[in-house]
């Protein structure tokens, strides 16, 4: 049953479907290598970029099996950003994002990852890809306001923040986003928010971020994990349409945005302004290369 979950999701990836045999080697290599070697890889990923990934990675392992773990933000990302934009990766685990961004994309990035063990991979890819120049790196977390709060730290990509009296948690120092716009870190036009659950307290810490009218878009996930910290989704929802974004998915293949409306069919939601302006910029994006495909 373990298997079942990594094949579905090889099996029904878009950009695996005319090289599907290939990915699904792909993955039984990787399962069986792993019964005899322990350390890490240098995988060669799309347009010349590079992850270190090792056992557990499951995010990072998920862009081995597929060329592109998060088809639809991922993708959106690639043909928005331009080289002098500036992204923020909020909770960027071992940098996926950032990779795409720095290495493909050519823009700047900060990029924000609470775990030390996690952190020391983020920078490992960020070295190997060459791109120190290009990303900040901050091993902090992110809230309403400054201070520390307590992680999990052996769940992969869905650690989080927790009780302090969790005997394995790991005390973090925490900022808000507005303070680091304010130490003259430059507001992006994208960022990618990835916290399990605790996006609404990182999204009120950024008001005058989302008050900026740089920022035009906003990668995001409602799933309904805020409830364990007393949030709802549908009021991350209102309080970012205050903003002025409203929410939309993306099919890369056609370069095509769709607004939508709660209840989400899926969590996966890009909340956008300036929608002509995104528009326009996706239309005349680059090109990805990925899978046998061009789009």
């Amino acid at each position: 049953m373990r298997f079942y979950t990594p094949i579905r999701f090889i099996n029904n990836h878009p950009l695996t479907q005319r090289r599907k045999f290939l990915y699904l080697s792909k993955f039984f290599f990787w399962q069986l290598r792993n019964l005899f070697v322990k350390t890490r890889i240098k995988s060669k990923w799309i347009h010349g970029a590079t992850l270190i990934i090792k056992k557990g990675m499951h995010g990072a392992t998920g862009n081995y099996y597929a060329p592109l773990h998060d088809f639809m933000e991922m993708s959106f990302l690639l043909h928005l950003l331009q080289s002098a934009d500036t992204f923020w990766d909020l909770g960027a685990n071992i940098g996926s994002y950032t990779i795409l961004a720095g290495k493909i994309s050519n823009a700047h990035v900060l990029s924000v990852e609470p775990l030390p063990r996690t952190f020391h991979y983020l920078k490992k890819n960020i070295h190997i890809n060459s791109i120190e120049d290009k990303v900040i790196s901050l091993n902090i977390g992110l809230s309403d306001k400054p201070g520390e709060l307590f992680f999990t730290q052996h769940h992969d990509t869905v650690n989080h923040v927790t009780n302090p009296n969790n005997s394995n948690a790991l005390r973090v120092s925490v900022e808000t986003c507005n303070n680091l716009l304010a130490k003259s870190l430059h507001c992006p036009i994208l960022m990618k928010i990835d916290v399990e659950g605790f996006e609404f307290p990182v999204l009120k810490g950024a008001d005058q971020v989302l008050n900026n009218p740089i920022l035009k878009a906003i990668i995001l996930e409602l799933n309904g994990l805020g409830a364990k910290y007393g949030y709802k989704d549908e009021e991350i929802d209102k309080f970012l349409r205050k903003f002025g974004f409203q929410p939309y998915t993306y099919y890369p293949f056609q370069r095509k945005l769709e607004q939508i409306d709660w209840p989400f069919k899926s969590a996966n939601i890009l909340y956008l302004r300036d929608v002509a302006l995104v528009r326009e910029r996706i239309k005349n994006g680059m090109e990805i290369h990925a899978g046998g495909y061009i789009y």
